[in-house]
């Protein structure tokens, strides 16, 4: 496989007020592992836990450094 070029990683573009976001795909892998490990700990590890039963992408907000925070407390 030396010698050979990569395929190009596949651009996601997301919509921000009027600007936009193009995250490629280990960006996007990052994104989801953090919303994942958010869940993992509500359902196992806090006290009470708790079932979040309405994870959609306007419930997940993006610090500056893309680390996924939930709207709902």
């Amino acid at each position: 496989m030396h010698g050979e070029p990569s395929p190009p990683s596949p651009s996601y573009k997301f919509g921000i007020g009027k600007s936009n976001l193009h995250l490629n795909w280990p960006a996007c892998f990052d994104i989801c592992l953090g919303i994942t490990r958010g869940l993992a700990y509500l359902h196992e590890e806090s006290r009470p836990q708790i079932v979040h039963r309405d994870v959609k992408v306007s419930n997940i907000l993006l610090d500056a450094d893309l680390n996924p925070n939930s709207t709902e407390q």
